[in-house]
This record gives structure tokens, C-alpha cells and sequence, in this order.
């Protein structure tokens, strides 16, 4: 993945330099030693692995797909591409990993007319994922996919990870405190290291105090009913809940559910080192010239760590008001949900890997699972943040997807290894420069 063996050679001394630091200094003399490595060494590695092992046409689309999104592609010379699309075209039989070549090949040459999802397709294709999660992205893949890889891709389904005892627990212990908390007006005990009836507890406390909040600040609807037009418009907009606010909110729910773990969820837009690590990556491989800065290297509002400070979760959040942010939101979200799975694929993480995006109180759970060559997107289960006593019953299910969500993740942190492997796949996911 790198276009010259000095970038090879240069990172790699880097990487082996960073894991010096954590050697004792008796042995630190001895293994720096190690680092000197003639050139000609380099240079049979690139030639060996990085020329013979790499897609040509796969970078060649990547690097003609970051000149269309800065718009300097006028000297980019197509033609080549162009050739090898046309090829892949006469093949009798394709690979899903074929078809997404030429759709982007398709996507590129009529750039100038796509539209706003399509661009954010364009970004998931190039980087070899297939988003089956929503309708609108999923519509624009079906026109370039055989029907026979059609149905293949609509049998996938994500794995069930919560079991019929834990679901009826679960219904239970919601049942017991919505009666306690909203009926006989009683509290409830609320210790969320103790397992799931403590920490549900603390979730439903938490949202019947912001149902009275919410409530004082929205102002009483009969109240609405009397006043103007543009006065009940006005306060019906301060009700919704914006970004910091759905932040907060889902943050605390979260940590509620894994508190009983050693795993935490934290805010605050920061750019995880898998994201950091594909933005060099993808720097160094691209023959793009200048700046590709935010290639990759994209910041999360809402991230998981195990207690050794590894990311195993990105969580995008949005006030869910623009349907063109919303769109953008979830492209990016999985495409930095992909950086962390080939991350964390160097701790020996799984190949699949599952995450959550909120778009103000309505979100989504999704399953990235690698599938002949590429990743696609499995939709999960939908979640809710209710915002009246009403709506309450939305929580129950949001819950149990949350339990599910989190099983699979206590899982995962337990298959990591505290040491990177050897080897591991790399890989090219777009983020708009």
C-alpha cells in the first residue's frame, strides 16, 4: 500500500522505533540494533509484496476519486481506468468486488451530476463496502449488482446475541420499574455496577427526570394551542433536542448499561488512532500530490474504549434536522466504523464488527461483516430516546437492542491481544479531503 519503497521503509522504522519505547532500556540497545536494515532489503519487499500483491485499479480509483471531491482531476489521466473497467465489463462472471470497481468507475465519469447520496455511495464503494442499512443507499447499489449477488447479499443477517432468557429478564425488570416509578410513585434502588435491574433502573430515573424537564421547557401544550402560529412554531422548535443535548443524553444511557464492564464510553469529537492510522496510510499509497489531511483521520462524537485506551466503538450523533447531514453522517460513520475494525484486526480483532449512530432521538444499530472481498452493512435493530411518559414503552426495545449491542462488544474487547500481529490486511477507506 505504499508507492515507493522509501514510504515502506520509513514507516515501518517508525512503527518498530514506537514499540522500542515499551522495551526495558537493557534491551532497548539490543533490539535498536534491529532497525538498520540495508535498502536493498526494502526494496525486495516493495517489489515483492507492495507492486505484485497490490490492486492497481482499486488505487487508481481512489486517487481519481480524491481529485473529484478537491476538483483537480483536470491533468488525471483516465484512460488506463477507463481499459481495465471495460475488461472487467466482458467478464462472464463477476465478483461483487468486480461490480463495485465498475460502479465507481460509472459514479466517477458522471460525477458532475451526481447527487448528494450518490457521492456518499461513491465513498463507500471505493473504499469496498456495501451499505445495505437504509433503503436510499441500498437502491443505488441494486443497479450495479447481478441479481444472483442481489439475493446473496439480502440473505446475510447479522447473528442474534441476546438470549430468550436475557430478553424476558429484561421485559421483567422494564415492567417492575415502570410501575414502581410511574404508577405508585416510588423509587427505585439504582446501582448500576449490580447487573441489569440496577442499571435499567438508572436509565428510566434518569429519563422521567428529563421528561419533566423537557416538559417545563417545551411549556405546556394546551397552553400552545392558544397562542399564534409562529409563537407555537417558535417554542415547539426550543423542544427539540440538539446535538450536545442527544450527546449527553445516549452517553449516559450508555455508560449506565456498561457499567458493570471496564469499558467506557467517552465524547468529545476525537480522532481515534485507527483513523489516524488509515489517514497515513492512505497518504503515503495515493498519488495524489499535497495535502490529503483529512483522508482519514476523522473524529467520532461518541467513542468506546477498553481499559487499555483501544477504541472497540464510534457512535456518530446529528440533531437528525438535515436529511443532507443525515446522509452525509451515515456514510462517514461507517466508513470510520471500517477503519476501526481494520484497526483493531491487528489485535487479532474479528473481521466483523457492529456499531450505533443516533440522528437526534431516533438511531439505528448496524453489523459490518466482510462478505468474498468486501464489507457490507447489516441493518440492526432501531433505537429511541422517548421524550414523554407515552413514548415510554420505545425505551423497553431500545434496551434490549443496547444489551445486544453490548454483548457482542464485551465479547470482542475479550478477543484483543495487548500486542499488535505481524500480519494483518491493509486497506483504503475514503474520507473527503
Amino acid at each position: 500500500c505504499y508507492n515507493s519503497w522509501q514510504l515502506l521503509k520509513g514507516s515501518w522504522t517508525k512503527r518498530y522505533k514506537e514499540l522500542l519505547k515499551k522495551v526495558t532500556e537493557n534491551d532497548s540497545k539490543q533490539y535498536k540494533a534491529l532497525s538498520y536494515v540495508e535498502d536493498s532489503v526494502w526494496q525486495t519487499l516493495y517489489q515483492q509484496r507492495y507492486v505484485e500483491e497490490n490492486d492497481p485499479l482499486k488505487q487508481s480509483l481512489f486517487d481519481w476519486c480524491t481529485k473529484k471531491f478537491v476538483g483537480d482531476d483536470d491533468e488525471f489521466d483516465t484512460s488506463m481506468i477507463i481499459d481495465e473497467v471495460k475488461a472487467l465489463e466482458k467478464k462472464e462472471v463477476k465478483t461483487i468486488r468486480d461490480s463495485l470497481r465498475i460502479m465507481s468507475a460509472k459514479f466517477l465519469m458522471a460525477f458532475s451530476v451526481l447527487t448528494h447520496t450518490q457521492k456518499c455511495v461513491l465513498k463507500l464503494a471505493v473504499s469496498d463496502i456495501i451499505n445495505l442499512n437504509t433503503t436510499k443507499y441500498f437502491r443505488e447499489y441494486l443497479l450495479h449488482l447481478d441479481v444472483d449477488k442481489q439475493q446473496e447479499l439480502s440473505a446475510l443477517q447479522p447473528p442474534s446475541l441476546l438470549s430468550e432468557e436475557e430478553t424476558k429478564a429484561i421485559k421483567a425488570t422494564f415492567a417492575e420499574h415502570k410501575k414502581a416509578l410511574f404508577v405508585d410513585k416510588m423509587p427505585i434502588l439504582c446501582d448500576t455496577t449490580q447487573g441489569k435491574k440496577g442499571q435499567i433502573g438508572y436509565v428510566m430515573t434518569v429519563m422521567k427526570n428529563k421528561f419533566v424537564e423537557w416538559q417545563r421547557e417545551g411549556g405546556d401544550d394546551d397552553d400552545e394551542e392558544e397562542e399564534e402560529e409562529s409563537t407555537r412554531k417558535k417554542r415547539k422548535r426550543s423542544f427539540e433536542l440538539d446535538e450536545s443535548d442527544v450527546v449527553q443524553i445516549v452517553k449516559e444511557i450508555l455508560n449506565a448499561l456498561f457499567a458493570d464492564t471496564l469499558l467506557r464510553w467517552k465524547s468529545g469529537e476525537k480522532t481515534t488512532e485507527s483513523c489516524k492510522k488509515m489517514k497515513i496510510q492512505n497518504e503515503m499509497s495515493s498519488s495524489v500530490k499535497g495535502s490529503c489531511r483529512n483522508i482519514m483521520g476523522r473524529r467520532s462524537d461518541i467513542i468506546l474504549y477498553n481499559s487499555k485506551k483501544v477504541p472497540l466503538c464510534l457512535s456518530e450523533v446529528k440533531d437528525g434536522r438535515s436529511t443532507t447531514e443525515t446522509t452525509s453522517q451515515e456514510s462517514k460513520s461507517i466508513r470510520c466504523t471500517k477503519s476501526l475494525q481494520v484497526y483493531n484486526t491487528c489485535l487479532s480483532g474479528s473481521s466483523s464488527i457492529w456499531s450505533l449512530d443516533w440522528c437526534g432521538t431516533r438511531g439505528y444499530i448496524y453489523h459490518l461483516k466482510r462478505h468474498e472481498e468486501v464489507d457490507v452493512v447489516l441493518p440492526g435493530k432501531t433505537l429511541s430516546i422517548p421524550k414523554t411518559k407515552e413514548e415510554l414503552d420505545d425505551l423497553e426495545s431500545t434496551l434490549l437492542a443496547l444489551y445486544e449491542l453490548k454483548n457482542f462488544l464485551v465479547e470482542y474487547e475479550g478477543s484483543l491481544k495487548e500486542d499488535f500481529d505481524a500480519n494483518h490486511d491493509e486497506g483504503y477507506i475514503f474520507h473527503t479531503p
